[in-house]
């Protein structure tokens, strides 16, 4: 089963644990995920603390991928919206082999080559 990597930066101030539980149970709630684990992590230097999130889907296929991406798109619009607690995370990269890709950016190469994984 093909696994997705998401890296969510997060605005300063942010609880990244409670966003990171909140981000573990509103995913494992998709239909088509079979788990996932978000981890908070906090990096000295320049870059945003993130949450990385690790999905293994139960599809192969490359319309059920991109099925899931827009469910996690419209999971942080609406959060975003109603101010939850993933409110405060931008938008994700995910891992594509050894890149890491805007999730609005991703090709269908790109989706394949998930999907292959």
């Amino acid at each position: 089963m093909p696994t997705l990597t998401f890296h969510l930066e997060a605005a300063p101030g942010t609880d990244l644990a409670a966003a990171a539980a909140e981000l573990q149970k509103e995913i494992a709630a998709l239909e088509g995920v079979e788990s996932v684990e978000a981890v908070p992590h906090r990096y000295q230097g320049m870059s945003l603390p993130e949450i990385v999130a690790t999905i293994t889907i139960a599809t192969t296929a490359v319309q059920g991928l991109t099925l899931l991406l827009k469910r996690i798109n419209t999971l942080l619009d609406e959060s975003a919206k109603t101010k939850k607690k993933l409110a405060t995370l931008m938008r994700p990269t995910v891992e594509v082999g050894v890149k890491k890709k805007r999730i609005d950016k991703l090709s269908a190469a790109d989706l394949k080559e998930i999907a292959d994984a």
